[in-house]
């Protein structure tokens, strides 16, 4: 059976990532562990929790084992990783539902309140009024309590996006060294057309002027560009499912 071009390019992107992720080059198994550990510590009773572009939720689903979620919503466009995303999170103790719908749509178009939302890797590509404008959509669909829990790439305070670029390429050119040149010059070539990471400081303003009583970091990464933040809201609050 031939593949279709959209699929032949989930394959060969997805099996980059995965050697990415294999090799911790992203530092995605400290993170996580580190968000298990925040999860369990601070949500003991049982939450909800949405993820905006969950891929195939491999570490959200193991960061989420033996904790306490109910319901789990995972959102993503593609429909190859929401077939692996039903078998990774077989295993959870929980009610789950798997929607292939762009995020912005999913946060527009339906009133669901939740939680926790997670989102992971997935901002840095937007542009700095889209990030804003999905942080601001998310604010309104949490719960009072609840948290936006942010895993992404971010830039250094006042650091111009060139800098961030070079930085960052010569860190993927030493370390990740187990890529193999073509598929390193695949992800360069991402990199460097697709990223646009900000920094915490400015996550830190958006957040305030949104709404977010505060801003904490959960995992500081050793290359100051791997990290994971939460923001809480104001507890008093006035919801709006709209």
């Amino acid at each position: 059976m031939t593949k279709t071009p959209n699929l032949e390019i989930f394959n060969n992107s997805w099996q980059i990532y995965q050697e990415i992720i294999r090799f911790n080059y992203m530092e995605h198994q400290d993170i996580y562990s580190e968000l298990k550990k925040y999860i369990t510590k601070n949500y003991p009773e049982p939450f909800s929790l949405l993820e905006l572009g969950c891929g195939d939720a491999f570490y959200s689903a193991k960061s989420l084992t033996d904790t306490a979620i109910s319901h789990y919503v995972g959102v993503d466009l593609s429909q190859p990783a929401l077939n692996l995303a039903k078998q990774n999170l077989n295993g959870l103790n929980c009610s789950v539902e798997l929607k292939q719908v762009e995020m912005w749509e999913f946060l527009e178009c339906y009133s669901l309140s939740f939680d926790l939302i997670l989102i992971c890797f997935a901002l840095h590509h937007l542009s700095s009024s889209q990030k804003q404008a999905l942080l601001n959509k998310c604010y309104h669909h949490l719960n009072a309590g609840g948290a936006l829990l942010l895993i992404d790439i971010f830039c250094r305070e006042r650091e111009p996006r060139p800098e961030y670029l070079k930085r960052y390429c010569n860190y993927v050119e030493s370390q990740w060294q187990k890529i193999e040149r073509s598929d390193l010059d695949l992800a360069l070539e991402h990199i460097t057309s697709s990223d646009f990471p900000e920094s915490i400081a400015t996550f830190r303003t958006w957040a305030e002027i949104i709404g977010f009583n505060q801003v904490e970091v959960i995992y500081n990464g050793t290359f100051e560009a791997h990290n994971a933040i939460t923001f809480l809201p104001k507890i008093t609050r006035e919801h709006s499912d709209n």
